[in-house]
């Protein structure tokens, strides 16, 4: 409940029920000796107290799928006069009208973050010091209209329009359009098939400026044996201000391959020669008994918000091939898995053009009355838009400071793990820890932030639950950033269902 406000304690995403609903209210209290992590030399200790009323909610139909959490974070902190009100959500849902031809999908998010990456940072963004605490919310909506030519192939077209918005000064896109059409060939084709695929962006900053991304990929494939699909690539991408031996499109051949050996194992890879470079990704989901685990690694170029935010959806690890993992599910049941979207690690770059190799690696396991889990990442992101351009207005607006601080090489890596232990039914004892490191070198600066976390917490009632607990984190920082702080602190936290 600590450190993880947007998860839904308890509820298992794989319930059978078509509709959910579960409104509650969690409070806490965390006295600390370093309340607002500050340096030794003026630290002092404080209490920060938390009512935040919570609602989730989930539909699961033939025609309609969508799930919501709401929480509304309010805290008060000894020692200041004020308060105040940090929402997180995480939505997202999608509805097919009769006929089976229109439809509409969307999502929505807002939450905490920090904007100065080299900043002071926490082990939970919205308890952090004010001074590097931001909101981040976005919206997308994605209409759409599908079909199929009869047997021949199956065709969908939709076009999407995303709205983003910060309550900080990090400039990033504040307006998202895509439009897609895509043709599959149909059951016509036995043993190999084709589908051909193409897109085009627009993303538009407050500047008043925009930047265009188009691509079209033609693919074409053969099932090999049981489980094995073998397949070839041909993409044509177009990228604004993106010039490689001076020209800002091309065209390159792929490759890619699915293998699903059994229902417990799902590998899969790609890899796309372009005109700027090479893309690349690489998916392992595997499963042995009461063992998961979960690979991924990915290298492209990337647009839109998604260069900014180091995000990590543990559902995406353990999809491949579409299998079932039924050790995944309990671990979301027993609280070790943090929900949809929450940021691996600090850092907002830019979200014009970034280049992203980022790999993760996720263990899961469940015992009689034991559980792990462990993930570990390491991100390395590139600005490919130099502070020449932004300081002229042209992509990410006035060029201040802050604008700039963040051009130039960025590595990010970190390892988490929570490991519990169930007391019976009704209790279990929580270790969890966590190193992130952050890198960059324009200027060069470090930071490092390590926290360990012991809780106890039990079932009061069936819709009550208590936690209490001790913490020990400790930031340290190199370089230009002078980042760096210690805290202990006890916490207690009641959480009600009604």
């Amino acid at each position: 409940m600590i450190g993880a406000p947007i998860s839904a304690p308890g509820i298992d995403p794989g319930a059978s029920a078509s509709r959910q609903l579960v409104p509650g209210v969690r409070a806490s209290a965390t006295a600390t000796s370093n309340i607002g992590l500050e340096p030794a030399a003026i630290a002092r200790d404080g209490v920060v107290l938390e009512t935040s009323p919570y609602l989730y909610g989930r539909i699961n139909t033939p025609r309609t799928q969508g799930q919501a959490h709401l929480s509304l974070r309010s805290f008060v902190r000894s020692g200041e006069s004020d308060s105040w009100l940090r929402p997180d959500l995480r939505a997202q849902f999608n509805h097919l009208f009769a006929g089976e031809t229109f439809g509409l999908a969307g999502n929505a998010s807002a939450y905490s973050f920090a904007p100065n990456a080299f900043g002071v940072q926490s082990f939970d963004a919205a308890t952090s010091r004010r001074d590097n605490t931001a909101q981040y919310r976005s919206l997308a909506l994605t209409p759409y209209v599908q079909g199929r030519f009869g047997s021949l192939a199956d065709w969908r077209a939709q076009y999407s329009h995303r709205f983003i918005d910060s309550s900080a000064n990090q400039l990033l896109t504040r307006t998202q359009q895509t439009l897609q059409g895509t043709v599959v060939s149909g059951n016509r084709f036995v043993g190999w098939g084709w589908s051909l695929t193409s897109q085009a962006h627009r993303y538009e900053y407050d500047s008043g400026t925009a930047l265009g991304r188009q691509a079209s990929q033609a693919r074409a494939w053969y099932r090999a044996g049981p489980g094995l699909r073998v397949g070839g690539v041909l993409s044509h991408e177009q990228i604004d201000r993106l010039v490689y031996a001076g020209k800002d499109h091309g065209t390159g051949p792929g490759a890619f391959f699915d293998w699903t050996p059994s229902t417990r194992t799902a590998l899969r890879g790609e890899f796309n020669d372009t005109y700027y470079g090479h893309n690349a990704n690489l998916s392992l989901n595997h499963l042995i008994g009461r063992f998961t685990l979960g690979l991924n690694y990915a290298r492209s170029v990337v647009s839109s918000a998604d260069a900014s935010m180091l995000t990590f959806d543990p559902a995406s690890l353990f999809s491949g091939g579409g299998l079932s993992n039924p050790v995944y599910q309990q671990l979301v049941i027993e609280n070790l898995l943090a929900g949809y979207g929450i940021p691996d690690g600090a850092g907002v770059v830019t979200d014009g053009l970034v280049l992203t190799r980022t790999l993760r690696v996720a263990l899961g396991w469940r015992g009689a009355s034991n559980s792990l889990f462990l993930t570990a990442y390491r991100s390395e992101r590139d600005t490919l838009l130099d502070a020449v351009v932004t300081a002229t207005g042209t992509v990410r607006g006035a060029g201040t400071s802050i604008d700039t601080t963040l051009i130039g090489y960025t590595e990010n890596q970190g390892l988490t793990g929570t490991w519990q232990w169930r007391l019976g039914g009704r209790s279990s004892v929580n270790l969890s820890g966590r190193l992130s490191e952050l890198t960059n070198n324009t200027p060069y600066r470090k930071t490092r932030l390590r926290s360990l976390t012991l809780s106890y917490d039990t079932r009061l009632a069936r819709d009550a639950t208590a936690l209490v607990g001790v913490r020990r984190a400790i930031q340290d920082s190199e370089g230009a950033a002078t980042a760096n702080y210690s805290e202990n602190a006890v916490y207690g936290a009641m959480d009600w269902r009604f």
